[in-house]
């Protein structure tokens, strides 16, 4: 990086919060989690307000020097630079809750709010309340990070994907100007209304990956803790017997999480890396799927709990009682999977060699069974341990699949299977109708993006009027790469 723009950098944000340290840029390197391939900034900036991210952008857009934002960074690859000589914007220092509303059930926050500091604040000033903090995330995950990506909370399958609780934003553009999106749009409203009296621009940079601009605030919506709180479980022999009387309990829309997978996902969460996987012990049911809920009374959370014992018993008629059966969990179990924020998933990367990858993907529930078998098929076929998980979203209009790849990153072999085993789950995935969660660059975004109708031509020209220099996270979604 230049000398002459490494100052002028540091004349905004300060030296000391400037680094072009090889040791500093090279920690912001991931492998795994939702992608494989990362490269180290040129340099790292972390601002402290908007005013300073508007000065960056200004600077960069007229240098044409490419800009990452970066919040938590635990997407892996998707919030690190693509080529060479960008700059990686850590917004970590942008860390202010700026208001809670709890009339209208909403708060604001900056990008370095992380879920563990939210549930927090909420649980010390406001605790009949939360925010969809990241369920099996770390701590240090951010409350905006999941929210523009769409991701997965702790109240998911009640309410839907994360991105659905965001009521408005304040974007800083490549070109310096600051937009909001949503009622916040007029200086007199709150931020208490995604709609605007036009049409919904907040949608535009839901799922943008940092390409069209970086968001400075966000207004998401918080939801009301229950009282009183339970899991009861479904096991089942095979993925077919599981997902039916799943949807059932569904529908009755009063479970807050819904969420399990195969047998692999316990047997493989603190395993060595080996092959073949650990066996089933007779313990753990084939498949399950755990359904966390909430109540306001003792009274209303046995009824819940009823009405879901009458279901499994009508299945139970049809498939037998080998074939799905209520899977008792003991009190430890149940309290982990109560306790938010968790880290449910990070000991996945436990194992010799450390490497993971979830690869993401929505389906309709109904089809889940059928993504469930394929991709153990596909890791089978290329050798690693076929875990899936499996979860409810929005009362199982969707399901989210994800099979967890364990592999070792030191070694190159692995890492080639990792990515053949991808593409060719890619093409599968698609053809049966699926749509990837967070699609990395190198394989989801070029294959997903040739098969749209209209749609990623008109997310090429939303980038060129947006970022007409083309500075924001080149690469990324396929945008301002060779061939697309």
């Amino acid at each position: 990086m230049d000398n002459a723009i490494v100052k002028a950098l540091a004349d905004i944000v300060g030296a000391e919060n400037v680094s072009a340290a090889k040791p500093i840029t090279e920690a912001y390197v991931t492998r795994g989690i939702m992608e494989v391939k990362s490269n180290a900034p040129a340099i790292v900036v972390r601002p402290k307000s908007v005013e300073e991210v508007r000065a960056v952008l200004l600077l960069a857009n007229e240098k044409r020097i490419p800009v990452v934002p970066h919040s938590g960074g635990l997407s892996g690859g998707e919030a690190t630079p693509m080529r060479d000589g960008e700059i990686l914007l850590d917004l970590r220092r942008m860390n202010q809750i700026i208001e809670v509303n709890p009339d209208a059930r909403y708060m604001i926050v900056e990008p370095g709010v992380t879920s563990a500091q939210a549930w927090r604040y909420m649980q010390t000033n406001y605790p009949k309340y939360r925010a969809g903090v990241p369920d099996g995330a770390p701590p240090s995950a951010t409350v905006m990070g999941d929210h523009l990506d769409r991701g997965f909370h702790f109240f998911s399958t009640r309410y839907g994907p994360a991105a659905d609780a965001v009521l408005g934003l304040e974007v800083v553009l490549p070109t310096g100007e600051v937009v909001r999106t949503g009622s916040c749009a007029l200086p007199t409203a709150k931020w208490f209304y995604k709609w605007m009296f036009g049409p919904d621009l907040t949608g535009v940079f839901l799922g943008a990956q940092g390409t069209l601009g970086v968001v400075t605030k966000m207004a998401v919506k918080i939801y009301p803790m229950p009282k009183f709180r339970d899991v009861v479980a479904f096991g089942a022999s095979d993925w077919e017997y599981l997902v039916e009387p799943c949807l059932d309990v569904l529908k009755m829309e009063f479970v807050d999480l819904a969420q399990g997978g195969n047998h692999y996902l316990a047997t493989c969460r603190r395993a060595r890396y080996t092959w073949p996987p650990p066996q089933k012990p007779p313990f753990l049911p084939t498949v399950w799927m755990n359904f966390e809920l909430g109540a306001e009374t003792q009274e209303e959370l046995n009824a819940i709990k009823n009405r879901i014992f009458q279901t499994l018993q009508k299945y139970q008629k049809d498939y037998g009682e080998k074939n799905i059966f209520e899977w008792k969990l003991d009190a430890r179990n149940i309290g982990a999977r109560l306790t938010k924020p968790n880290r449910i998933s990070v000991p996945y990367a436990g194992h010799k060699g450390g490497g993971l990858l979830f690869i993401t993907w929505y389906v309709p529930w109904k089809d889940s069974a059928k993504f469930g078998k394929e991709a153990e098929k596909l890791m089978e076929k290329y050798k690693f341990s076929p875990v899936v998980w499996l979860a409810a979203v929005d009362h199982g209009r969707q399901g989210l699949i994800m099979p967890i790849v364990l592999f070792d990153p030191k070694s190159n072999d692995e890492f080639d299977k990792v990515n053949a085993l991808d593409a060719e789950m890619t093409d599968k995935f698609l053809e049966m109708g699926g749509i990837p969660y967070r699609p990395n660059a190198d394989i989801h975004a070029p294959k997903t993006m040739k098969q749209t109708v209209g749609y990623f031509e008109l997310l090429q020209r939303l980038k060129k009027t947006l970022d007409p220099n083309g500075i924001m996270h080149p690469g990324r979604l396929a945008l301002l790469t060779e061939g697309c």
